[in-house]
């Protein structure tokens, strides 16, 4: 049956969608539908694209923990998708509002299905030509096929399946507004697989917005799933990412250490494209740290530690290890000539 959080996101995506003419009077409790435009100057539009593209790219998949992302959660990444905080906080509250709404009665829930369903582009009819085609979903697109499997899953026993979806959606929304810290969301993750892809998708969120994720928040998240299961690699990992993005070097440089102490552990990290292990890891350890010194500026650790991967790569024949490592090493070496430019260039101008 459908996840309420797909819902939920679902809901954020018909802010894509222009309004419906018929549903013009807003809720006087509600907060007004927030404007999103894509323009030269405002690209909102586009800011919230890529969050439902980034929410709804693990449908289909095995990844059954994504069904179980709290609404807390997911409304702060909402929030945070906005270059405007201010806009993000709107769009947040106003999902939010209509999340909760659908809790009140079962209508909400077959309303918004029926709102999904009028959003997916009709069949072309020769005979009705008026008809807007780029104000709708494409069914073959990434939204089309998220919105079809969502409406799949919450009628795929027509009656039964909406009252179940209802159940659902209510007890999603129970748990958001008593805003549970206890840590019974994580508990819910049933096994040492669904821990390692919850982290796996924390990791990839962490790497792909900067600051996205706090160092507090972090490792409050690592503890609570330590907590329930202490032998996880990719937490480490995972506080890794944040320290590096926290500017906090020390942290960063002994989470990257503990990490790659488990090499020979499940969970811990492996060579892509090697199922036997026969490459090792050791040229990623080399390669991750010399990540770790660029970003702080250490150019000449960063070059050492980059020689020593493309090396340990070369004799194991890891050719995809080599094309990132030199690819690395063209970075530093620019970044090493801008700073001496600058700095001996400031201390000939006296």
């Amino acid at each position: 049956m459908a996840s309420p959080q797909h819902l939920g996101v679902a809901l954020a995506l018909g802010l894509l969608l222009p309004r419906d003419e018929d549903d013009m009077d807003d809720d006087d409790d509600r907060a007004p539908r927030p404007r999103v435009e894509d323009t030269d100057e405002d690209s909102s539009k586009h800011q919230l694209a890529c969050w439902v593209l980034r929410e709804t790219r693990f449908v289909g998949s095995v990844d059954e923990s994504t069904k179980r992302l709290p609404w807390a959660a997911t409304r702060r990444r909402l929030a945070s998708s906005f270059v405007d905080p201010t806009l993000g906080e709107e769009v947040a509250v106003y999902c939010t509002q209509l999340l909760v709404a659908l809790a009140e009665a079962p209508d909400g829930v077959v309303d918004l299905l029926d709102d999904m369903r009028s959003w997916l582009r009709p069949e072309k009819n020769e005979e009705d030509e008026e008809v807007e085609r780029e104000h709708f979903l494409a069914p073959d697109s990434l939204f089309g096929v998220f919105v079809r499997r969502s409406l799949l899953e919450a009628t795929e026993t027509h009656f039964d399946g909406v009252a179940r979806t209802y159940d659902r959606v209510c007890e999603y929304v129970r748990r958001y507004q008593e805003e549970d810290d206890s840590g019974s969301f994580y508990a819910s993750l049933l096994t040492r697989r669904d821990l390692d892809l919850f982290l796996e998708r924390r990791i990839l969120a962490a790497a792909s917005v900067c600051g996205s994720v706090s160092l507090e928040e972090t490792e409050l998240e690592c503890s609570k799933i330590e907590a329930l299961e202490p032998d996880l690699p990719r937490s480490s990992y995972l506080r890794f990412v944040a320290s590096l993005y926290g500017r906090e070097y020390l942290g960063a440089l002994d989470h990257l250490h503990r990490y790659f102490d488990y090499a020979g552990s499940r969970g811990g990290p492996v060579s892509p494209n090697d199922e036997k292990g026969a490459r090792g890891v050791v040229q990623y350890a080399a390669l991750n740290l010399a990540c770790l010194h660029a970003r702080f500026g250490h150019a000449r650790l960063a070059s050492c530690a980059l020689d020593e991967a493309v090396r340990v790569a070369q004799q194991r024949h890891d050719h995809a290890c080599v094309t990132f490592a030199l690819g690395w090493l063209r970075y530093v070496d620019i970044r090493e000539a801008e700073y001496e430019a600058e700095t001996y260039g400031a201390i000939s101008a006296f």
